[in-house]
């Protein structure tokens, strides 16, 4: 999940809209990479399976609720939306 996590941050930093929106996905990407770290801090601790799990999904949704709380806080929230 960290590795995963970590591509999708250098995929961002590739995307056209990263100079257009730096409020929007530079604050994503810190997010992003810290959710890595945290899935490597809960794989370090050896929780049990389902637990891991349940921290990674949470770890996730923490990440993915607050890409769409920048989002919403976008002047313009549609002008993130791609539309080609």
């Amino acid at each position: 999940m960290a590795l995963g996590l970590c591509s999708i941050v250098i995929t961002m930093n590739s995307l056209d809209d990263w100079d257009r929106f730096p409020t929007l996905y530079r604050p994503v990407a810190a997010a992003t990479v810290v959710g890595a770290f945290a899935a490597l801090g809960w794989a370090w601790l050896h929780p049990a399976p389902w637990l891991l799990a349940l921290l990674l999904l949470t770890s996730l949704t923490a990440v993915w609720l607050f890409a769409n709380y920048r989002w919403l806080q976008l002047d313009d929230p549609d002008a993130a939306i791609p539309t080609d």
